[in-house]
């Protein structure tokens, strides 16, 4: 798990994989930035704002997908992804549950253009998934913080400039006073930074594979604490004059949420045999535990005082615990030496869920 056997193939140079990146990344950047800070197009509604709003999906989709060697099928994934995700800003879907969606077709396509070898016609396993699952939030994490890193830059050298030229204006006056052609430069120059912090970061592969492994060991480790705050959590919000139903249920949903990554980052991919005895004993009681947490969820569902969004999240939450009960069963009707045999196939249908969880959301509501 410290680098898989697909990570260690080779990206590309210069011309094969830098390049491309810097392409993809003003790609990304502009239509959002002149949307964003400039009012030029409407990504909302007019034709040629939604052109550019897919345009922009599919550059930042290629700017986690895109493999030389696998250019084809690295494409028609990406074509998929920002599709389908086009679609449920089309329909309305809650921005959270878009990109959430996103998340996971991004997850889902780079492992079945990028780790699994065959045809585009059908599901990667659960062993291609993981390594996207754990790594994908870490590169996010660092995009973000070289991105906050640029634009506090770019705002320090407007306001230098400004402070040159005696111009009075105030920093949330900044961007949007800018001219058009300006602003198509400088979010030009936002998309190559992030085309190549981008680029670099995919490099390094070791490094990522590094810390993903010691998040691994150290999950094994945190669980049982992490169990023992959620029952002291779901025990103490017990006081009906102290908290409301609402309030119950929101904390123990993002308890319950916690408890679940932690558990699959103890269970990895499924390929690994039976932990010791202690974590599994563990796990069943981190399972007990979530069961506990979803209830308050449960009764303001019946009672009717969720919108659709907040009883989709929890229904989310509500049937990951479910497939690890699944999971949990399979250990006493399996003779497998892997431990919960079960789970690793369900986590990749709940993936699929996910994906298309922005349009059926839509829909329903």
């Amino acid at each position: 798990m410290f680098i898989t056997r697909y990570e260690r193939q080779p990206l590309g140079g210069f011309f094969t994989f830098i390049l491309p990146m810097v392409l993809f990344g003003i790609l990304a950047a502009v239509p959002l930035g002149l949307n964003i800070f400039g009012g030029d197009v409407d990504l909302l509604a007019d034709v040629p704002g939604r052109a550019l709003q897919w345009l922009s999906i599919f550059a930042a989709s290629l700017l986690y997908l895109w493999h030389f060697s696998h250019g084809f099928k690295v494409l028609a994934v990406a074509l998929v992804i920002s599709g389908l995700t086009l679609l449920g800003f089309i329909l309305n879907a809650p921005a959270g549950s878009v990109l959430l969606g996103w998340g996971a077709l991004l997850i889902l396509g780079g492992a079945l253009a990028n780790d699994t070898e065959g045809s585009l016609l059908q599901v990667p396993s659960y062993q291609a998934i993981f390594p996207r699952l754990v790594s994908l939030p870490l590169m996010l994490v660092l995009i973000l913080l070289f991105s906050l890193l640029f634009g506090l830059l770019i705002t320090a050298s407007f306001q230098a400039g400004m402070v040159m030229t005696a111009t009075d204006l105030g920093t949330g006056e900044l961007i949007p006073e800018i001219t058009g052609v300006t602003r198509i430069a400088v979010f030009s120059v936002f998309g190559v930074f992030l085309g190549v912090v981008s680029a670099l970061i995919r490099y390094q592969r070791a490094l990522i594979g590094s810390v993903r492994y010691a998040v691994l060991v150290a999950a094994r480790y945190v669980l049982p604490f992490i169990t023992v705050i959620g029952l002291m959590l779901f025990f103490a919000m017990l006081d009906p004059y102290e908290y409301t139903l609402a309030d119950r249920a929101a904390a123990a949903e993002v308890m319950a949420i916690i408890l679940l990554t932690s558990i699959m980052l103890v269970y990895v991919d499924g390929s690994l045999p039976k932990p010791p005895l202690w974590l599994r004993l563990t796990a069943f009681l981190t399972l007990i535990t979530i069961g506990l947490l979803l209830l308050p969820g449960l009764n303001l569902a019946l009672a009717g005082e969720q919108t659709w969004a907040q009883s989709f999240s929890y229904l989310l939450t509500a049937l990951a615990g479910l497939f690890l009960l699944f999971g949990k069963a399979s250990d006493l009707f399996s003779r497998a030496d892997t431990w919960m045999p079960l789970l690793a196939p369900l986590c990749v249908f709940y993936f699929l869920i996910i994906s298309v969880s922005p349009i059926a959301l839509a829909l329903l509501s």
